[in-house]
């Protein structure tokens, strides 16, 4: 009878922990449902989705960990300093670890994409009663960021099929003071490794511009994105 108590209390904080889990917003992705799904292979597996789970999770907690104050002309700094953090914490699945991180920048309340920017301390000048977007030298801004207000979508897998690569895009919204559309862009290697190129103000490569260049390229007989994109061994 022990041992069947015992079970028995096992099997329900499994299902308390399972739970749990679901209330994260990483937890859980779905896939987008398209007419081709039934006769198209997915290129990344459910391991593939854990590992996405852990970066994203890592780049949300990097954000969210960087909370400060700062000068409008120490942007550099702070995303250099952010920049510093993510590559410190999953540099072996960004590809090449050439990346840029740009969330400390136009710092306009008014152009609906302030990033995670706010300026409690009205910073910004005013000129003959208009308010500029130049901001006062020395007045601090704050970096805020918080990770549940990150809404992911279904996922879906994009082929890009001159440059040869398979994307696994999720698109996500951020319901801070301005909500901000973007999205988490994936790659995965032929050795299994699946690697962040771009989301959350962090970018590497864009596929759809190096496509892009890649069909221009192809019409004039050259292949110097093609060349340089293979570097990187993505499916």
């Amino acid at each position: 009878m022990k041992n069947m108590s015992l079970m028995a209390l096992v099997f329900v904080l499994l299902l308390v922990l399972g739970a749990c889990s679901n209330d994260s917003n990483t937890s859980v992705l779905s896939k987008e449902t398209n007419s081709n799904s039934n006769s198209q292979e997915s290129v990344f597996s459910s391991d593939d989705m854990n590992a996405v789970r852990h970066l994203i999770e890592e780049v949300l907690n990097v954000y969210e960990e960087e909370q400060q104050n700062f000068t409008s002309s120490e942007d550099d700094e702070v995303n250099e300093k952010v920049e510093n953090m993510i590559t410190e914490r999953i540099g072996e699945s960004i590809p090449g670890r050439d990346i840029s991180v740009s969330i400390a920048a136009d710092h306009d309340n008014t152009s609906g994409k302030d990033d995670f920017v706010e300026d409690p301390n009205d910073c910004r000048e005013e000129t003959d009663g208009m308010i500029s977007e130049v901001y006062e030298r020395g007045c601090k801004l704050n970096l805020v960021f918080d990770k549940s207000k990150v809404l992911l979508a279904e996922w879906k897998e994009v082929n890009y099929p001159i440059i040869n690569v398979t994307a696994l895009i999720i698109p996500f919204k951020y319901e801070g003071k301005d909500t901000i559309d973007t999205e988490f862009v994936f790659a995965k290697t032929i050795d299994g490794e699946v690697q962040l190129l771009s989301g959350l103000g962090l970018r590497v490569l864009n596929l759809e511009n190096e496509e892009e260049d890649a069909v221009e390229e192809k019409q004039n007989g050259e292949t110097r994105t093609i060349d340089r994109i293979s570097k990187y061994k993505f499916r």
